[in-house]
């Protein structure tokens, strides 16, 4: 586990390097004058070391300034910006461990021009502030990155869960509809200590968006009662990943409502990733991916019995693909995005969010807006929502079509989930799985994708200028004002020319 770092070597190491290059002297000729090795030298200015008082004597007579002037843990002069980012929780609270990147190298660049990383940083968080963007969606972006790097597989968390299966004797086989509750109950009571407690958070209703709830003092997991077993299921076995791989720096509901560090939201990851390979093992899930791309037919239903399988959501279900397709089939141009439907009284048709997405390979196309703009009703999660409440459908529906962004040439195979309400005139929410379609990955499938629909779509609405859509939300503002300021442009360029 990492932990934030202590600044006051990081600030010693600074000043040290400022008084040093500001003398001209190089490493051996501090060193020759101090008694101090250049190794050591150099690592106390990677903030590394803390030198005792008597070296830091030696080092302030070398460098000609008084005793206490390295003794103090304050910087002064152009360094004084750097000494604020490093005291603000900008700094400290990004994972750089994660990234291989060592906290000294970023405070090395911002030391060259402090001034102006200082401004430049500040305009950031100045950025954050007017989009209403808070500390946890920083953490929750840099989550983001590590999973991308990655490609959203991580063999070290397949490998615990191998090793969890094996020490408990657990199998769950694709098909046989066994309800795994039991089993993983008896292991968190029996193994753990934990009691299960179902419907265990019915007596507080301002809870009721809590699924779950870890009270750690009385060994208790209690679990809301509107939860079907496949849920359960997941919770119970998330339970079990923060218990057997010992992730003590966490949550205790089963979402993040409140953040208090990244290593919350990594461990909450992590307990995430370890339920669902769990109920979805990469070995029968393999054998599925592979029958999938060498099917000669495929749609919506099929995508739904496949589903119907595990004990899982469409959401835990086409997570569970993101971690395999890239690894084991070289399918890595994929994005999943959840579009969460909203009803309200004074917007009609109701308000549509992405509040969940994962690019890997790169940034795909459709993403997450916070400008209130309209997205994309041509979306297959959006028409999928639409039929749940035309349809006033209680089971989870499916779609498969082909889409192509407008005035791009990229075209992805789009596999979309969308899920009933868990209360009545509740929201709705869809998942959808774009895996793009160039030469490469086009070889891969077996069944004729030209067969498949496909649908040309775009962002949001207020950015198309597609005409006469059946679909428009909102009127195509964007596009009249870029149009409008080229124009002007124009006029001011013909202008000058005259």
């Amino acid at each position: 586990m990492a932990t934030k770092p202590d600044i006051q070597p990081l600030l010693l190491g600074l000043k040290i390097r400022h008084h040093r290059l500001r003398k001209g002297l190089s490493f051996q000729e501090l060193s020759r004058s101090s008694g101090l090795s250049v190794s050591y030298l150099n690592e106390i200015e990677k903030g590394k070391k803390n030198p005792k008082p008597e070296k830091l004597l030696h080092l302030a007579k070398a460098l000609n300034i008084p005793p206490q002037e390295l003794q103090e843990p304050t910087l002064e002069g152009p360094l004084k910006p750097v000494e604020d980012l490093l005291k603000s929780n900008f700094l400290r609270e990004i994972p750089f461990h994660l990234f291989g990147i060592e906290l000294h190298k970023v405070v090395d660049i911002i030391s060259q021009a402090p001034k102006r990383v200082s401004a430049f940083i500040s305009t950031l968080v100045e950025l954050a502030r007017h989009y209403s963007l808070r500390e946890e969606n920083f953490y929750f972006g840099a989550l983001r990155a590590y999973l991308e790097m990655h490609n959203n597989y991580f063999e070290e968390l397949e490998r615990e869960v191998e090793r969890f299966r094996q020490e408990f004797q657990i199998e769950i086989r694709p098909g046989q509809g066994a309800d795994p509750v039991q089993k993983l109950q008896g292991i968190l009571k029996h193994e753990f200590g934990f009691e299960l407690v179902e419907n265990g958070l019915d007596p507080w209703p301002e809870l009721y968006r809590v699924r779950a709830l870890c009270i750690p003092h009385k060994r208790q997991l209690l679990i809301q009662s509107r939860l079907n077993p496949t849920q359960r299921a997941f919770q119970i076995g998330k339970e079990l990943g923060f218990q057997f791989l010992q992730l003590h720096q966490r949550a205790y509901t089963a979402s993040l409502f409140k953040v208090e560090s990244f290593e919350h939201v990594l461990s909450h990851f992590k307990a995430g990733y370890f339920s669902a390979a769990l109920l979805m093992p990469k070995s029968e899930m393999t054998k599925d991916i592979r029958k999938f791309l060498h099917a000669k037919t495929f749609g919506p239903e099929d995508l739904l019995q496949w589903l119907y399988r595990y004990p899982a959501t469409g959401e835990m279900f086409f997570q569970r693909l993101t971690n395999l397709l890239p690894q084991a089939f070289g399918l890595k141009n994929i994005f999943l995005i959840r579009v969460l439907y909203l009803p309200h009284r004074k917007k009609k048709g109701g308000i549509f969010q992405v509040d969940k997405e994962l690019h890997l390979d790169r940034q795909h196309h459709p993403h997450a807006n916070q400008l209130d703009e309209h997205y994309c009703r041509r979306w297959a999660s959006i028409h999928l929502i639409r039929r749940q409440i035309s349809e006033k459908s209680k089971t989870s529906l499916a779609d498969l079509r082909r889409v192509q962004f407008y005035n791009t040439r990229e075209e992805y195979l789009l596999l979309s989930i969308a899920r009933p309400p868990y209360r009545p005139k509740g929201r709705l929410a869809a998942i959808e799985l774009g895996i793009l379609l160039d030469k490469k990955s086009r070889k891969k499938f077996n069944f004729p994708l030209q067969n498949i629909p496909l649908t040309i779509v775009n962002k949001t609405c207020e950015r198309c200028p597609i005409e006469n859509c059946n679909e428009r939300a909102a009127a195509p503002r964007l596009v009249k004002e870029k149009l409008e300021r080229k124009k002007m442009f124009e006029r001011i360029d013909q202008l000058l020319k005259q």
